[in-house]
């Protein structure tokens, strides 16, 4: 029996008998195996009964993040896109990408292989393109360690066969500029405001060929660099600042400007920055060195005085992005100690003016104490008396050790004294009469002893030295006759000295402590006693100056974050000094310490009632802090003794003492200060 006639509906429709019943279909798609996007959705054009349908497949959206139906493939896939605007470029490895519409998604499409050209792909503009890879030479002392450069020529030559475009060598010798500023064929000062720039256009010279680009001009940058293209105000420096531009940095870093000197000839270039201060302390912390760049390409970097050891970028740079150059190490094989540079760093601690053991020329001796907190070196010092004087060869002084100096290095002529420094004869000690000692580092007396042979200095006398006493260790307290007494230890031949080694106190012991028990005294914040565990704090003393107890702020653990004064000392008191008698009061103690430059500090501080502090001069070694009433960095690894100036409380009947450390808030990770053996002495 007949029923519905398919083809009356719609358009006409087909019997489909792939229903139960049967049912009426029109085709929906044409294609058996086309496929559409409906929405996020791959559809494909499928037989189903009679008709073609349109069949749902994947659902592109429950893939991942959500992806889109791509129409771009065959068949049907999902896309996600991997970049957002058409035809922005990238650098993927050498390879530059550029955004391109594939089928329903923006995709990354690789173009141009740099590394075809032996280039590298540049993505700091758009679009990304090929240059020459990232070159130079560099070391950075905020990160590798002490500024060991000062008194250092460093020469840079052009070399086309290193990849760095230059070999460089450093020679390390007494600091000297290589040209008096000034005397150029042209002299120029430049006055730079902080983080300025001026250009320098070349007048004689033939043009600077820098990494294969000649230049007739360069930018001259208040922070310690010169630049090619434009000025530079960078004061914080990392490798991509460094490499930012075509760069030659002396010592890049952030300085206070003022004047720069350019002098040029027709052979050479010289610009030279001459006692700038820098911002990382106060106005006494300066810098002076040039650099020379000549006809030939080569460059020149003379450090002549480097008062910020942890800071600053030293270098070239070809200015282009790329593979970071391994960083550097100027003198790593050059064996470099600082001189001194700060009056009080050596002293003078024992004088053998009169000799009996030994012969009276051959067993004269003067000796010297490193009284700072890392090893100097005489090299570019003089010793003077009145008689003449004695320029130094090498004479490494270790922090916190003695130097003995002999007129004769024979100890069968000085007296039994081996090993000691010879000066020679320039140097005649007199027996009767007053005469003055001093010695003298690139310009700056360190130390000058005037004394004599009577009342109020020692009688000494014929086979005995004088020495100041171990807890009088100053530049300004030795000059103090009260401070010396007569030695009274045989050495060698028999005489009486201690050359090279610590000397005797003179004085009036009033108070001492070892701390092998525990003394109680009063702690607050970080500060315990005990020893140092160096398992624990591989950073810190390894143990405590002498025995097995001291204190310190943290036996096994770095010391916190955020301290003041007031929240992070050890103290003991009251003492009653209104019955000593000197006139001075010293209070010595062994130091162990190791901060964070500029911005942790440690010191002695004094109160007469418990609740108001006062800084006690540190007379030993001297405050180091840009402030200049604080200690910071360390004293290298080393115990050393240190001496404090309490003269100013004499009279004082109640009269606290504390030793303190401040630190500020960022995460830091030292050890901090550590005391030990302290004693309070009287001298006349």
């Amino acid at each position: 029996v007949a029923g519905v006639d398919c083809n009356d509906i719609g358009d006409g429709e087909i019997c489909d008998y792939g229903t139960d019943p049967f049912s009426c279909c029109a085709d929906g798609c044409s294609t058996a195996g086309e496929q559409q996007c409906n929405g996020t959705v791959i559809e494909t054009c499928t037989q189903v009964g009679a008709c073609l349908q349109w069949v749902a497949g994947t659902d592109c959206n429950d893939i991942g993040d959500g992806e889109i139906c791509d129409y771009g493939t065959d068949p049907f896939s999902c896309c996600a896109n991997t970049c957002q605007v058409l035809n922005v470029t990238q650098c993927n490895g050498t390879l530059i990408e550029t955004c391109t519409q594939v089928g329903a998604c923006l995709q990354w499409v690789g173009g141009i292989d740099c590394s075809d050209n032996g280039e590298v792909c540049d993505g700091s503009s758009d679009p990304a393109i090929c240059v020459p890879d990232r070159h130079g030479i560099w070391e950075n002392f905020s990160s590798n360690g002490e500024n060991d450069l000062e008194g250092c020529l460093t020469t840079f030559t052009p070399n086309v066969d290193n990849p760095e475009g230059y070999d460089y060598a450093t020679v390390c010798d007494c600091p000297a500029l290589l040209e008096v500023p000034g005397s150029g064929t042209t002299f120029t000062v430049l006055t730079l405001t902080d983080d300025g720039s001026a250009e320098y256009n070349l007048a004689h010279m033939v043009p600077i060929d820098f990494y294969s680009t000649s230049y007739t001009s360069f930018y001259v940058n208040a922070n310690g660099n010169i630049t090619f293209g434009a000025g530079d105000g960078t004061f914080t420096f990392d490798l991509d600042a460094f490499f930012a531009m075509p760069r030659i940095a002396g010592l890049a870093l952030d300085l206070r400007g003022g004047d720069v000197y350019v002098d040029e000839w027709a052979d050479r270039v010289v610009i030279s920055y001459i006692d700038l201060p820098t911002w990382a302390a106060d106005l006494s912390q300066t810098v002076t060195f040039q650099i020379v760049i000549d006809d030939s390409g080569e460059i020149e970097f003379s450090h002549a005085l480097l008062d910020v050891r942890h800071a600053g970028w030293v270098g070239l740079s070809n200015g282009f992005a790329g593979t970071d150059p391994a960083q550097t190490n100027y003198t790593d094989n050059v064996v470099v100690n600082p001189f001194p540079r700060i009056p009080g760093e050596v002293i003078f601690t024992e004088v053998h003016y009169n000799v009996d053991a030994g012969s009276e020329t051959g067993g004269e001796y003067i000796e010297l104490y490193n009284a700072s907190v890392q090893d100097l070196d005489l090299r570019c010092c003089r010793l003077t008396d009145n008689s003449g004087g004695h320029d130094f060869s090498s004479l490494v002084i270790p922090a916190g050790s003695h130097a003995i100096l002999v007129r004769n290095g024979d100890p069968a002529v000085n007296g039994g004294i081996v090993g000691g420094y010879e000066y020679g004869g320039s140097i005649q000690l007199l027996n009767t009469a007053a005469e003055v000692l001093t010695l003298t580092c690139p310009g700056v007396v360190i130390d000058e002893l005037p004394f004599d042979t009577d009342d109020p200095w020692p009688a000494g006398g014929n086979g005995v030295s004088m020495q100041l006493s171990v807890l009088a260790y100053g530049a300004g307290l030795n000059d103090n006759p009260a401070a010396w007494c007569d030695s009274s230890l045989p050495y060698g031949d028999g005489d009486l000295g201690t050359p090279g080694l610590v000397n005797d106190v003179c004085g009036t012991v009033y108070y001492f402590e070892d701390f092998e028990v525990d003394p109680g005294w009063v702690t607050v914040g970080d500060w315990e006693w005990g020893t140092p565990d160096p398992d624990l704090l591989p950073n810190g003393p390894a143990a405590c100056a002498g025995g097995t107890g001291c204190y310190g702020t943290g036996m096994s653990t770095d010391y916190s974050r955020g301290m003041t004064f007031d929240t992070n000392f050890v103290a003991i008191g009251a003492f009653d000094f209104s019955t000593v008698t000197e006139p001075n009061l010293l209070g010595y103690f062994d130091m162990w310490l190791r901060t964070e430059e500029n911005f942790d500090f440690a010191r002695i501080e004094a109160s007469i009632d418990g609740a108001n502090w006062v800084v006690v001069p540190a007379i030993s070694p001297p405050y180091n802090s840009g402030s200049g009433d604080s200690w910071m960095i360390g004293t290298g690894g080393l115990w050393i003794p240190a001496v404090g100036d309490l003269t100013a409380y004499i009279t004082q009947s109640t009269v606290f003492i504390r030793w303190v450390l401040s630190s500020d808030t960022l995460l830091n990770e030292f050890p901090g200060f550590y005391i030990d053996n302290s004693a309070i002495i009287g001298i006349d």
